[in-house]
Protein backbone atom coordinates (compact mmCIF):
# COMPACT_ATOMS: atom_id res chain seq x y z
CA UNK A 1 0.00 0.00 0.00
CA UNK A 2 0.64 3.51 -0.86
CA UNK A 3 0.88 6.63 1.59
CA UNK A 4 0.56 10.15 1.18
CA UNK A 5 1.41 13.28 3.35
CA UNK A 6 -2.05 14.22 5.25
CA UNK A 7 -2.30 17.91 4.58
CA UNK A 8 0.01 19.72 7.20
CA UNK A 9 -0.22 17.01 9.71
CA UNK A 10 3.22 14.56 10.33
CA UNK A 11 0.35 11.28 9.48
CA UNK A 12 0.67 9.68 5.97
CA UNK A 13 -2.81 8.53 5.26
CA UNK A 14 -3.06 5.29 2.79
CA UNK A 15 -3.65 6.25 -0.77
CA UNK A 16 -6.87 4.34 -0.64
CA UNK A 17 -9.36 4.59 1.99
CA UNK A 18 -12.11 2.07 3.31
CA UNK A 19 -15.55 3.72 3.04
CA UNK A 20 -18.79 1.57 4.48
CA UNK A 21 -21.24 2.27 2.24
CA UNK A 22 -21.08 -0.74 -0.14
CA UNK A 23 -20.85 -3.11 3.45
CA UNK A 24 -22.39 -6.70 2.20
CA UNK A 25 -26.19 -7.27 3.84
CA UNK A 26 -27.55 -10.10 4.88
CA UNK A 27 -31.46 -9.89 4.58
CA UNK A 28 -32.56 -6.58 5.46
CA UNK A 29 -29.38 -5.95 7.62
CA UNK A 30 -25.19 -5.51 7.34
CA UNK A 31 -23.70 -8.73 7.71
CA UNK A 32 -21.67 -8.32 10.28
CA UNK A 33 -19.29 -11.33 10.50
CA UNK A 34 -18.59 -10.57 6.66
CA UNK A 35 -17.98 -7.16 7.26
CA UNK A 36 -15.91 -7.07 10.26
CA UNK A 37 -13.65 -10.07 8.18
CA UNK A 38 -13.38 -7.33 5.11
CA UNK A 39 -12.47 -4.39 7.85
CA UNK A 40 -9.61 -6.44 9.34
CA UNK A 41 -9.09 -7.60 6.37
CA UNK A 42 -8.50 -4.11 4.43
CA UNK A 43 -6.26 -3.41 7.84
CA UNK A 44 -3.86 -6.42 7.52
CA UNK A 45 -3.53 -5.25 3.64
CA UNK A 46 -2.17 -1.95 4.66
CA UNK A 47 -5.40 0.52 4.30
CA UNK A 48 -5.72 2.86 7.70
CA UNK A 49 -8.27 5.18 7.44
CA UNK A 50 -11.84 3.95 7.29
CA UNK A 51 -15.14 6.06 7.22
CA UNK A 52 -17.81 6.05 9.08
CA UNK A 53 -20.43 7.86 7.30
CA UNK A 54 -22.79 10.52 8.63
CA UNK A 55 -26.19 10.61 9.98
CA UNK A 56 -28.13 10.70 6.97
CA UNK A 57 -29.82 7.38 7.25
CA UNK A 58 -29.61 7.18 11.25
CA UNK A 59 -30.39 3.34 11.50
CA UNK A 60 -27.96 2.03 9.16
CA UNK A 61 -25.09 4.67 10.52
CA UNK A 62 -25.34 3.01 13.94
CA UNK A 63 -25.40 -0.23 12.62
CA UNK A 64 -22.31 0.79 10.79
CA UNK A 65 -20.85 2.41 13.95
CA UNK A 66 -21.15 -0.72 16.07
CA UNK A 67 -19.39 -3.06 13.19
CA UNK A 68 -16.70 -0.73 13.33
CA UNK A 69 -16.55 -0.72 16.69
CA UNK A 70 -16.27 -4.52 16.74
CA UNK A 71 -13.64 -4.98 13.85
CA UNK A 72 -11.20 -2.40 15.45
CA UNK A 73 -10.51 -4.37 18.49
CA UNK A 74 -7.88 -7.08 19.41
CA UNK A 75 -5.43 -4.71 18.36
CA UNK A 76 -6.77 -3.43 15.07
CA UNK A 77 -7.95 0.07 16.79
CA UNK A 78 -4.12 1.63 16.92
CA UNK A 79 -4.14 0.59 13.45
CA UNK A 80 -6.15 2.74 11.84
CA UNK A 81 -7.53 6.90 11.83
CA UNK A 82 -11.38 7.12 11.58
CA UNK A 83 -13.36 9.49 10.19
CA UNK A 84 -17.39 10.42 11.02
CA UNK A 85 -19.99 13.26 9.68
CA UNK A 86 -22.42 15.60 11.02
CA UNK A 87 -24.77 16.37 8.54
CA UNK A 88 -25.33 20.01 8.96
CA UNK A 89 -28.95 20.03 7.92
CA UNK A 90 -29.59 17.95 10.87
CA UNK A 91 -29.13 19.97 13.50
CA UNK A 92 -30.36 23.12 14.51
CA UNK A 93 -27.75 24.69 17.04
CA UNK A 94 -24.56 23.87 18.49
CA UNK A 95 -26.27 21.65 21.44
CA UNK A 96 -27.04 19.22 19.07
CA UNK A 97 -23.26 18.97 17.48
CA UNK A 98 -22.89 18.20 21.02
CA UNK A 99 -24.74 15.42 21.68
CA UNK A 100 -24.16 13.87 18.20
CA UNK A 101 -20.49 13.96 19.27
CA UNK A 102 -20.77 12.77 22.24
CA UNK A 103 -23.23 9.79 20.92
CA UNK A 104 -20.18 9.08 18.31
CA UNK A 105 -17.63 8.61 20.65
CA UNK A 106 -19.49 6.69 22.66
CA UNK A 107 -20.86 4.56 19.89
CA UNK A 108 -17.16 4.11 18.50
CA UNK A 109 -15.78 3.01 22.21
CA UNK A 110 -13.29 5.73 21.70
CA UNK A 111 -12.03 8.29 24.04
CA UNK A 112 -11.86 11.10 20.61
CA UNK A 113 -12.66 10.85 17.29
CA UNK A 114 -9.67 11.19 14.64
CA UNK A 115 -11.33 13.00 12.18
CA UNK A 116 -14.90 15.44 12.79
CA UNK A 117 -16.52 16.54 9.46
CA UNK A 118 -19.45 18.89 8.93
CA UNK A 119 -21.21 17.36 6.11
CA UNK A 120 -22.80 19.32 3.53
CA UNK A 121 -21.47 22.18 3.56
CA UNK A 122 -22.16 24.72 0.50
CA UNK A 123 -23.96 28.67 -0.27
CA UNK A 124 -26.75 27.55 1.88
CA UNK A 125 -25.49 25.88 5.03
CA UNK A 126 -22.60 28.14 5.27
CA UNK A 127 -23.98 30.88 6.71
CA UNK A 128 -26.20 28.54 9.24
CA UNK A 129 -23.06 27.25 10.68
CA UNK A 130 -22.12 30.82 11.07
CA UNK A 131 -25.78 31.66 12.86
CA UNK A 132 -25.38 28.26 15.60
CA UNK A 133 -21.82 29.01 16.33
CA UNK A 134 -20.38 25.54 15.30
CA UNK A 135 -16.99 26.75 14.46
CA UNK A 136 -16.72 27.68 18.26
CA UNK A 137 -17.80 24.29 19.34
CA UNK A 138 -15.61 22.47 16.71
CA UNK A 139 -12.46 24.46 18.55
CA UNK A 140 -13.79 23.32 21.96
CA UNK A 141 -14.24 19.43 21.35
CA UNK A 142 -10.72 20.00 19.64
CA UNK A 143 -9.30 21.88 22.47
CA UNK A 144 -11.08 19.26 25.41
CA UNK A 145 -9.53 16.55 22.97
CA UNK A 146 -13.13 14.97 21.84
CA UNK A 147 -12.00 15.56 18.11
CA UNK A 148 -8.38 15.59 16.83
CA UNK A 149 -9.10 16.99 13.60
CA UNK A 150 -12.38 18.80 12.13
CA UNK A 151 -13.18 19.59 8.51
CA UNK A 152 -15.49 19.61 6.27
CA UNK A 153 -17.65 18.02 2.73
CA UNK A 154 -18.67 20.08 0.00
CA UNK A 155 -20.60 19.99 -3.21
CA UNK A 156 -20.81 23.51 -4.49
CA UNK A 157 -19.34 25.99 -6.47
CA UNK A 158 -15.15 26.88 -5.99
CA UNK A 159 -15.99 30.52 -5.08
CA UNK A 160 -18.26 29.40 -2.20
CA UNK A 161 -15.53 26.64 -1.49
CA UNK A 162 -12.89 29.43 -1.47
CA UNK A 163 -15.38 31.27 1.52
CA UNK A 164 -15.57 28.26 3.46
CA UNK A 165 -11.72 27.81 3.59
CA UNK A 166 -10.71 31.41 4.47
CA UNK A 167 -13.65 31.67 6.99
CA UNK A 168 -11.84 29.19 9.62
CA UNK A 169 -8.23 28.52 10.23
CA UNK A 170 -8.47 25.35 11.92
CA UNK A 171 -10.11 23.31 9.05
CA UNK A 172 -7.37 20.53 8.47
CA UNK A 173 -9.02 17.95 5.90
CA UNK A 174 -11.97 18.36 3.04
CA UNK A 175 -13.99 15.80 1.56
CA UNK A 176 -15.51 15.98 -2.21
CA UNK A 177 -16.85 13.85 -4.85
CA UNK A 178 -14.32 13.59 -7.28
CA UNK A 179 -13.91 11.52 -10.72
CA UNK A 180 -12.56 12.39 -14.26
CA UNK A 181 -16.30 13.46 -14.39
CA UNK A 182 -16.05 15.69 -12.17
CA UNK A 183 -12.85 17.95 -13.18
CA UNK A 184 -14.59 20.94 -13.50
CA UNK A 185 -17.67 20.47 -11.42
CA UNK A 186 -18.40 21.44 -7.60
CA UNK A 187 -15.55 22.17 -7.19
CA UNK A 188 -13.19 20.12 -9.61
CA UNK A 189 -9.44 20.03 -9.74
CA UNK A 190 -8.91 23.96 -9.21
CA UNK A 191 -11.06 22.89 -5.77
CA UNK A 192 -9.22 20.36 -5.01
CA UNK A 193 -5.36 22.20 -5.69
CA UNK A 194 -6.63 25.22 -3.70
CA UNK A 195 -7.60 23.65 -0.46
CA UNK A 196 -4.21 21.51 -1.05
CA UNK A 197 -2.45 25.13 -1.34
CA UNK A 198 -4.01 26.04 1.71
CA UNK A 199 -2.59 22.68 3.92
CA UNK A 200 -5.98 21.15 3.66
CA UNK A 201 -5.95 17.40 3.22
CA UNK A 202 -7.66 16.09 0.19
CA UNK A 203 -10.10 13.49 0.77
CA UNK A 204 -12.22 12.22 -2.41
CA UNK A 205 -15.52 9.89 -2.59
CA UNK A 206 -17.36 8.34 -5.59
CA UNK A 207 -14.13 7.60 -8.11
CA UNK A 208 -16.64 5.29 -10.11
CA UNK A 209 -19.75 7.61 -9.44
CA UNK A 210 -21.49 4.19 -7.54
CA UNK A 211 -20.70 2.04 -9.86
CA UNK A 212 -22.03 3.95 -12.55
CA UNK A 213 -18.82 4.69 -14.71
CA UNK A 214 -18.07 0.91 -14.40
CA UNK A 215 -21.43 -0.84 -15.62
CA UNK A 216 -24.23 -0.04 -18.14
CA UNK A 217 -21.84 2.50 -20.08
CA UNK A 218 -23.85 4.72 -22.90
CA UNK A 219 -22.93 3.01 -26.56
CA UNK A 220 -20.87 5.70 -26.79
CA UNK A 221 -18.48 5.70 -24.07
CA UNK A 222 -18.01 1.70 -24.60
CA UNK A 223 -17.01 2.39 -28.23
CA UNK A 224 -14.34 5.00 -26.87
CA UNK A 225 -13.06 2.71 -24.19
CA UNK A 226 -13.56 -0.37 -26.59
CA UNK A 227 -11.11 1.38 -29.52
CA UNK A 228 -8.69 2.66 -27.46
CA UNK A 229 -5.34 1.24 -28.19
CA UNK A 230 -3.09 1.53 -25.22
CA UNK A 231 -1.11 -0.64 -23.83
CA UNK A 232 -1.21 -2.12 -21.15
CA UNK A 233 -4.88 -2.39 -20.90
CA UNK A 234 -6.69 -1.31 -18.04
CA UNK A 235 -9.92 -2.17 -15.79
CA UNK A 236 -12.50 0.81 -16.03
CA UNK A 237 -11.53 0.75 -12.51
CA UNK A 238 -8.14 1.27 -13.16
CA UNK A 239 -8.93 3.95 -14.91
CA UNK A 240 -10.98 5.98 -12.74
CA UNK A 241 -8.76 5.43 -9.68
CA UNK A 242 -5.03 6.08 -11.23
CA UNK A 243 -6.73 9.41 -12.84
CA UNK A 244 -7.71 10.37 -9.21
CA UNK A 245 -4.72 8.86 -7.86
CA UNK A 246 -2.48 10.92 -10.81
CA UNK A 247 -2.83 14.17 -9.37
CA UNK A 248 -0.60 14.55 -6.11
CA UNK A 249 -3.15 17.07 -4.30
CA UNK A 250 -5.05 14.19 -3.42
CA UNK A 251 -3.86 12.14 0.25
CA UNK A 252 -6.97 9.56 -0.06
CA UNK A 253 -9.79 8.48 -2.44
CA UNK A 254 -12.58 6.44 -0.16
CA UNK A 255 -13.96 3.55 -1.88
CA UNK A 256 -17.28 1.79 -0.70
CA UNK A 257 -15.77 -2.11 -0.57
CA UNK A 258 -18.33 -4.56 -0.50
CA UNK A 259 -16.37 -7.89 -1.25
CA UNK A 260 -13.03 -9.51 -0.79
CA UNK A 261 -12.09 -8.78 -4.40
CA UNK A 262 -12.98 -5.14 -4.14
CA UNK A 263 -10.32 -4.98 -1.13
CA UNK A 264 -7.69 -6.68 -3.31
CA UNK A 265 -8.70 -5.25 -6.65
CA UNK A 266 -8.23 -1.83 -5.27
CA UNK A 267 -4.84 -2.31 -3.58
CA UNK A 268 -3.21 -3.55 -6.40
CA UNK A 269 -4.20 -0.43 -8.32
CA UNK A 270 -3.31 1.69 -5.22
CA UNK A 271 0.70 0.07 -5.49
CA UNK A 272 0.71 1.26 -9.24
CA UNK A 273 -0.18 4.42 -8.40
CA UNK A 274 1.58 8.26 -8.23
CA UNK A 275 1.68 11.84 -9.24
CA UNK A 276 1.71 11.35 -13.08
CA UNK A 277 1.33 7.96 -13.14
CA UNK A 278 -1.13 8.53 -16.39
CA UNK A 279 0.88 9.33 -20.05
CA UNK A 280 -0.38 12.19 -22.13
CA UNK A 281 -1.95 9.96 -24.31
CA UNK A 282 -4.20 8.18 -21.64
CA UNK A 283 -5.38 11.23 -19.92
CA UNK A 284 -6.38 12.25 -23.77
CA UNK A 285 -8.17 9.06 -23.57
CA UNK A 286 -10.25 10.00 -20.72
CA UNK A 287 -10.82 13.65 -21.91
CA UNK A 288 -12.25 11.88 -24.92
CA UNK A 289 -14.74 9.60 -22.54
CA UNK A 290 -15.55 12.76 -20.21
CA UNK A 291 -16.58 14.03 -23.87
CA UNK A 292 -18.64 11.55 -24.49
CA UNK A 293 -20.06 11.88 -21.35
CA UNK A 294 -21.10 15.27 -21.48
CA UNK A 295 -21.99 14.98 -25.17
CA UNK A 296 -25.47 12.98 -23.24
CA UNK A 297 -26.42 16.16 -21.41
CA UNK A 298 -30.07 16.49 -21.92
CA UNK A 299 -29.88 20.35 -20.36
CA UNK A 300 -26.89 22.36 -21.40
CA UNK A 301 -27.30 24.02 -17.60
CA UNK A 302 -23.63 25.23 -16.56
CA UNK A 303 -24.78 25.32 -12.68
CA UNK A 304 -23.83 29.03 -12.87
CA UNK A 305 -26.82 29.68 -10.57
CA UNK A 306 -28.07 33.15 -12.23
CA UNK A 307 -31.64 31.83 -11.82
CA UNK A 308 -31.49 31.51 -8.45
CA UNK A 309 -33.43 32.38 -5.83
CA UNK A 310 -36.47 31.13 -7.17
CA UNK A 311 -39.77 32.75 -5.90
CA UNK A 312 -40.87 29.36 -5.06
CA UNK A 313 -38.35 27.90 -3.67
CA UNK A 314 -37.05 25.04 -6.75
CA UNK A 315 -33.22 24.73 -6.56
CA UNK A 316 -33.61 24.77 -10.21
CA UNK A 317 -29.72 24.03 -10.77
CA UNK A 318 -29.32 20.78 -8.91
CA UNK A 319 -32.81 19.22 -10.44
CA UNK A 320 -31.26 19.74 -13.90
CA UNK A 321 -28.11 18.14 -12.17
CA UNK A 322 -29.95 14.95 -11.33
CA UNK A 323 -31.84 15.34 -14.62
CA UNK A 324 -28.35 15.23 -16.65
CA UNK A 325 -26.80 12.63 -14.40
CA UNK A 326 -29.73 10.54 -14.93
CA UNK A 327 -29.67 10.22 -19.01
CA UNK A 328 -25.72 10.60 -19.00
CA UNK A 329 -25.07 7.25 -17.57
CA UNK A 330 -28.34 5.69 -18.11
CA UNK A 331 -28.76 5.28 -14.20
CA UNK A 332 -32.10 7.30 -12.88
CA UNK A 333 -32.20 5.05 -9.49
CA UNK A 334 -29.71 7.17 -7.70
CA UNK A 335 -30.61 10.51 -9.06
CA UNK A 336 -34.24 10.15 -8.27
CA UNK A 337 -32.76 9.06 -4.65
CA UNK A 338 -31.07 12.08 -4.06
CA UNK A 339 -34.37 14.23 -5.21
CA UNK A 340 -36.36 12.81 -2.26
CA UNK A 341 -33.60 12.73 0.12
CA UNK A 342 -33.45 16.40 -0.96
CA UNK A 343 -36.83 16.88 -0.60
CA UNK A 344 -37.17 19.07 -4.17
CA UNK A 345 -40.67 19.53 -5.35
CA UNK A 346 -40.59 20.41 -9.54
CA UNK A 347 -44.60 20.83 -8.79
CA UNK A 348 -44.08 24.28 -7.40
CA UNK A 349 -43.17 25.83 -10.43
CA UNK A 350 -45.86 28.46 -11.55
CA UNK A 351 -44.02 29.09 -14.95
CA UNK A 352 -43.87 32.90 -14.18
CA UNK A 353 -40.51 33.17 -15.98
CA UNK A 354 -38.00 34.89 -13.77
CA UNK A 355 -35.62 31.93 -14.42
CA UNK A 356 -35.92 32.26 -18.03
CA UNK A 357 -35.25 35.90 -18.50
CA UNK A 358 -31.93 35.50 -15.93
CA UNK A 359 -30.44 32.63 -17.86
CA UNK A 360 -27.76 33.47 -20.23
CA UNK A 361 -28.45 30.09 -22.35
CA UNK A 362 -32.13 31.28 -22.49
CA UNK A 363 -33.11 27.59 -21.30
CA UNK A 364 -36.87 26.73 -21.10
CA UNK A 365 -36.50 26.29 -17.57
CA UNK A 366 -39.85 25.39 -17.11
CA UNK A 367 -40.85 22.93 -19.75
CA UNK A 368 -36.98 21.35 -18.88
CA UNK A 369 -38.38 21.13 -15.66
CA UNK A 370 -41.28 18.56 -16.73
CA UNK A 371 -39.53 16.86 -18.95
CA UNK A 372 -36.35 16.23 -15.95
CA UNK A 373 -40.09 15.24 -13.89
CA UNK A 374 -40.57 12.49 -16.48
CA UNK A 375 -37.20 11.06 -16.64
CA UNK A 376 -36.93 11.01 -12.76
CA UNK A 377 -40.24 9.54 -12.34
CA UNK A 378 -41.17 11.40 -9.86
CA UNK A 379 -44.54 11.87 -10.63
CA UNK A 380 -44.90 7.94 -9.81
CA UNK A 381 -42.91 7.93 -6.80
Amino acid sequence: MKYRKFGASDWKASVVGFGVNGLPVKGLEIDEGRSIEMIRRAIDQGINFIDAGDRRYLSRYEQTIRIIDQALQEGYCDKVRVSVGLPVSSISSAKDLNRCLNEDIKRLNRDKIDFYFLAGLDRITWPRVQEMNLLNCLETAMADGRIDKAGFSFHDHFLFLRGIIEGYDKWSFCRFRYSYMDSDHHPGTAGIKYAAEKGLAVITDEPFLSGRLLKKLPESVFMTWSEARISPQRSLAEWGLLWILNQSEVSSVLIDMGTMEDIEENIIIADKSGPECLTIQELLLINRVYDCYSSLKAIPCTTCRACMPCPVGIDVPRIFELYNEAVMYCNRDIPTDMYKLEGHSIDLCNSCGDCVKACGRKIPIPRCLKEAEEVLGLSNN
